[in-house]
């Protein structure tokens, strides 16, 4: 979600610099200035505020070079479906990121700072729904949220796909809602995946007696970048061969249309996850460390 911000809000940034009288090379100085300083301050009170002695346990491991340890993730049922259920959540939403400006000027016919408007919504939608999915997640389980919010993506993208070809008056209204809906999802995929991944990580631990949670977070950001790749690949290619202008709209109507089929392969995905599994290995945790 940081990143989809920080794609949004610099253009609008450096923009407002511009209107002000800057240079394009001071507005942009200006703007990753403005940008790195809230970011080094956040960064530092994370790592300052945190306490190794107080919140972790001690770890007492067999050392295992890079390729064994790798091997041992991914052998991992649980990793593997989320992993690829994650892969499929991250190609949609790199896909709605790069088609964003498309989105407000090819979809929505607007000027292109209506992306600030479609970007607020989203943002705003996720702000209100970080209390409730964080609730939900621990009645329901994260998973759930997760598979929940796959199925919710699929459903605003194909909406906003299908509203595109006649993208005027309550069409347009219903389109604007729908990319506010899909706020819940970017906020269940916000603070969802990395607890989901600690509890594999744990999960594991306690079934092993091995400690390997970096290995498991570094071998899921491999995917992940490649996804990302694989996403800018794909929407440069719908782009260029479908068309990206209001006159031959179909390509950007597309990435719609992929985003859609993506989320539903996410939640197909996630459908399969093994629960029960990990919070049966979890409850054994807890009864070993006393919570």
């Amino acid at each position: 979600m940081r990143r989809r911000f920080a794609v949004v809000v610099f253009p609008e940034l450096v923009g407002r610099l511009q209107d002000a009288g800057m240079s394009l090379r001071a507005s942009y100085r200006l703007g990753v200035a403005g940008s790195a300083l809230p970011a080094l301050v956040l960064l530092l009170l994370a790592g300052l505020s945190f306490h190794e002695s107080r919140h972790c346990r001690p770890v007492f491991s067999e050392r295992l070079g890079l390729k064994e340890s790798l091997n041992q993730v991914l052998r991992v049922l649980p990793f593997r479906r989320f992993i690829i259920g994650e892969v499929f959540m991250q190609f949609s939403m790199n896909l709605v990121t790069l088609g964003m400006l498309y989105y407000t000027v090819v979809i929505f016919r607007q000027e292109q700072r209506f992306m600030t408007v479609l970007a607020a919504l989203v943002f705003g939608t996720a702000l209100v729904a970080f209390p409730l999915v964080n609730a939900l997640a621990k009645k329901k389980g994260k998973i759930k949220i997760l598979t929940a919010s796959a199925l919710v993506l699929a459903f605003c993208a194909l909406g906003v796909f299908l509203l595109s070809f006649n993208m005027a008056g309550i069409a347009f209204y219903l389109g604007v809602a729908l990319f506010a809906l899909a706020g819940i999802p970017t906020a269940a995929f916000s603070i969802l995946v990395n607890p989901t991944i600690a509890e594999i990580a744990r999960s594991q631990a306690a079934q092993t007696g091995g400690r390997r949670e970096a290995i498991f977070f570094g071998a899921r950001a491999v995917p992940l970048k490649i996804t990302i790749a694989i996403a800018g690949g794909v929407f440069g290619f719908l782009l260029s061969t479908y068309g990206r202008d209001i006159a031959e709209p179909l390509g950007v109507q597309l990435t719609l249309f992929l985003v859609a089929l993506a989320s539903l392969g996410a939640f197909l995905t996630f459908r399969g996850y093994p629960e029960k599994e990990v919070q049966k290995a979890l409850a054994e945790e807890e009864k070993l460390y006393g919570g």
